[in-house]
This record gives structure tokens, sequence and C-alpha cells, in this order.
């Protein structure tokens, strides 16, 4: 899949995210998928550039599998307990 490109995020959006991985706090983000949207729960552990493509968040879902999340893709995230 062919993403349109990068829009950067607020940077209320990107502190946020950026205390969910420094406090280890666990998230239930919803991602923009095709013209869908795919909820996940997730451990993020950093966000990383990728010269080109924009920002992305590195986390671990829940079967164990990293994943990463283009920023500009993430709709919406809540902390869970």
């Amino acid at each position: 899949m062919t993403l349109p490109q990068y829009q950067s995020i607020s940077c209320q959006m990107h502190s946020e995210l950026e205390l969910a991985i420094m406090h280890k706090l666990r998230l239930q983000i919803h991602v923009r998928e095709n013209n869908a949207t795919q909820s996940l729960i997730i451990q993020p552990y950093d966000i990383i550039a990728r010269k080109g493509e924009g920002e992305f968040l590195l986390a671990i879902d829940e079967t164990q599998n990293k994943i990463s999340v283009r920023l500009d893709q993430i709709k919406s995230y809540q902390q869970l307990s």
C-alpha cells in the first residue's frame, strides 16, 4: 500500500506519545488503513524518522509482534489501565 505524503502531527500528540513511551503505557490506537479504521492494543517503545517517509511509532502488539505505524495515520489513541 502506498501512503499519501506525510503530514506532520501536532506537537501535543507527539509529546503525549513520547510520554507514553517513557512511562511504558499501553495504548489503544485507531489507525487509518485504506478506507477503514483498525483498532490496535500496543506497547509503544520508540518514535523514529525515516527519510522521505515521515515519523513512525514503533510498538509491540498484543501478539508480541513488533510493528511500526506512521504517526499521521493514527486517528486517535487512549491510555489503557
